[in-house]
């Protein structure tokens, strides 16, 4: 007898058999759809957070995890965002929602392998969303639950407070592929929101953000089956920030978002990432997926814009409606895409 569940196909040779015995008749899960990747510096090279399945610290990019980041009672859920300390990558934290369980956030102190949750939450209801982590202040990361403002916390998600100053509903929904915040990788107070085209800056740690820059962004439906704007920060640059806008680019700041100017070359920025830098380099790696100079596709640039390689293969896409990219700190060229229904897929220079 054969059986099709949530999780797959499944197969039993002798089904009057007390207890009837099951095998699985795949490998890995189908349709898995990461909402969150993040690549640390140490440890696990990868960390996903994902819809249904939690999420996986993956030790081995070639193997399937043995184990996933379940929540307190083992409920399967969504880890809607996902973030490591810059300083300390062996602290992370994450935050989501279990159907029908306990989970809204957590926090592990091993790099992503055992999860305890918060002792509080900034709200009866606060869940999804995303988070992240101050560059040095392992204690401290800002929260921006579903529908909310912005939430902070000094002591490790033991507490939570308001932030002021800052637009609500910078995530309007579970499958709202917006990443609109980010926090300077070098620095323990500064941290970055997008919203409606509007660019805040915190220069104490999450506890007030102010409005610095205004830029041009495009409509977004989070119905579209499309990632919305990003926002994201150089690893080892203070206060270099860009932020992906569709058709109208990629634009990028070197002083902490008082003022923008476009990367030139992009006509369409669906994703981007930014990675260890070229040898010869000490500029963060540029990864982009979208439209570069008329051309679609998968870029790298080793000089932040001026030049760029194609890197993907037209014969062999990695599937429809790629959501979300990372790139990898400690290995040059290397850089994750994950895709609504066909996983976390990764590619480097031969």
């Amino acid at each position: 007898m054969f059986l099709t569940d949530y999780y797959g196909t499944w197969k039993t040779d002798d089904v009057r058999q007390v207890p009837s015995v099951w095998s699985t008749m795949q490998a890995g899960h189908e349709e898995v759809e990461p909402f969150v990747l993040r690549s640390p510096p140490a440890g696990a090279p990868l960390l996903s957070g994902v819809a249904d399945v939690d999420g996986f610290r993956h030790d081995d990019l070639d193997a399937y995890p043995l184990t996933r980041m379940i929540g307190p009672k083992g409920e399967d859920g969504d880890t809607t965002g996902l973030d490591f300390c810059e300083s300390n990558p062996s602290v992370v934290m994450r935050v989501g929602e279990e159907r029908g369980g306990p989970f809204r956030g957590a926090r592990s102190q091993d790099g992503a392998t055992s999860f305890a949750p918060f002792a509080t939450l900034p709200f009866a209801k606060a869940r999804n969303g995303r988070i992240v982590l101050s560059g040095s202040d392992c204690q401290r990361a800002v929260w921006v639950p579903q529908g909310a403002i912005p939430y902070f916390t000094s002591d490790g998600g033991q507490t939570w407070k308001p932030s002021q100053g800052a637009p609500k509903n910078a995530i309007s929904d579970r499958w709202d592929y917006t990443h609109p915040l980010a926090s300077d990788r070098t620095s323990s107070a500064l941290f970055y929101l997008f919203h409606q085209g509007a660019f805040f800056v915190s220069s104490d740690g999450g506890q007030h953000f102010q409005q610095t820059a205004q830029l041009a962004a495009p409509p977004f439906d989070n119905r579209s089956g499309l990632p919305g704007p990003s926002v994201k920060t150089s690893p080892g640059v203070r206060g270099q920030v860009f932020v992906c806008l569709a058709e109208n680019g990629l634009w990028r700041s070197d002083d902490a978002g008082l003022s923008f100017h476009p990367v030139a070359g992009i006509d369409y920025c669906q994703l981007f990432a930014l990675g260890r830098p070229a040898p010869d380099s000490s500029q963060s790696t540029l990864f982009v997926y979208g439209v570069v100079r008329g051309v679609s596709g998968i870029f790298r640039s080793d000089d932040l814009g001026h030049s760029y390689l194609r890197i993907d293969s037209p014969s062999q896409p990695i599937g429809d409606q790629a959501m979300v990219m990372e790139a990898d700190p400690r290995v040059f060229g290397r850089v994750y895409i994950g895709t609504n229904g066909r996983g976390t897929f990764y590619g480097q220079p031969r």
